[in-house]
């Protein structure tokens, strides 16, 4: 792959992380528990619990929304006979839960106004599960600027101009970790909103907050010649440098302590998917990763990257799923 197909592909990667799984679901999965009641379940959050780029698109609650019949929640509401209704949407922050309708677009450019995804809780609501922070964070915009050209770099950049070797320094003003103090200030701030939100709206729910799965390895599970694999690798390439890796590692860590901080906070449960994926992570690619690397498509019509790029695999939704099945039932559900 030339330098000049390589920055497209980098560009391209860009666009892939700023759409972190549209998808506000109306009613999926009707179904009845092998007891009295139906017990009602409300998935909320973003494309980690969407399951973009799964292979069934559910086209809800509006084409563009990038929910698959795949993801964590339906797989959950299949498993436990739960009547689902999922309004996890790609690209969904913290406020389109609690307070501002999100707007989606769809393959033809048409912008849809998603309702806030709090609106489907009530007072009938059991379960809620709510995966969210990440896109916060800025995590996508994080993740494409880190994306290098070779082991050594450079890196796209916060501009594209691909002259840094690695992008971890360009986060670093006068000696503060800005991606750092975003998480600690202004994240922490949106998910204790939200938290309190979700627990108003749903008064008598159970609340899971799911956390994250880890898209880059730990020190010990870093392969000894590092992650890097040259953009356009089949399947799917992992196209960071050594510091990059450790760095944004770090900062998932920092992510999912905050968003754990908060939920204990508020007084619901979080499902910590962090320590029992970290060996699963996009790096190294194969059979036992939960998180794909970065794919280009090959036909010329769609978008260049797969947007199944950066996001869980079907077996990482189902530790997903597993990992909250089993934090569900361990509360008596």
């Amino acid at each position: 792959m030339n330098s000049s197909i390589k920055r497209s592909g980098v560009a391209a990667v860009l666009l892939l992380a700023a759409s972190m799984a549209v998808v506000p679901a109306a009613g999926a999965t009707a179904a009845t528990t092998d007891s009295h009641a139906t017990v009602n379940y409300v998935a909320l959050g973003d494309s980690y619990a969407a399951g973009q780029g799964l292979a069934t698109p559910t086209g809800q609650p509006a084409a563009g929304c990038n929910q698959t019949a795949e993801d964590y929640p339906h797989q959950l509401a299949a498993k436990l006979g739960y009547n689902l209704t999922d309004m996890t949407c790609s690209g969904a922050v913290t406020e389109n839960i609690s307070k501002n309708p999100q707007s989606v677009t769809d393959a033809s450019g048409a912008a849809t106004s998603i309702p806030v995804q709090a609106s489907a809780l009530n007072a009938s609501t059991n379960i809620v599960t709510v995966t969210i922070g990440g896109n916060d964070a800025g995590f996508a915009p994080v993740i494409r600027s880190c994306v290098a050209t070779s082991a050594d770099g450079p890196v796209a950049g916060s501009n594209q101009d691909f002259k840094d070797p690695n992008c971890t320094e360009q986060y670093m003003k006068k000696g503060v970790d800005t991606l750092s103090k975003n998480i600690a200030d202004k994240v922490a701030r949106h998910l204790e909103s939200t938290f309190k939100t979700i627990k108003k709206a749903a008064p008598n729910a159970q609340i899971f907050v799911v956390g994250y799965p880890s898209l880059f390895p730990d020190a010990a599970s870093t392969p000894a010649a590092g992650c890097y694999t040259d953009l356009g690798t089949e399947p799917s390439s992992v196209s960071f440098t050594a510091t990059d890796v450790a760095y944004l590692h770090s900062v998932e860590v920092q992510l999912n302590q905050t968003i754990a901080e908060q939920a204990a906070d508020a007084g619901v449960t979080f499902v910590d998917n962090l320590p029992a994926s970290v060996s699963h992570s996009m790096c190294p690619q194969g059979p036992s990763s939960y998180i794909n690397g970065i794919a280009f498509n090959s036909a010329d019509t769609g978008p260049l990257v797969n947007p199944a790029s950066l996001h869980p695999n079907l077996v990482g939704a189902t530790f997903l799923a597993t990992q909250t099945y089993d934090a569900i039932t361990a509360a008596g559900y």
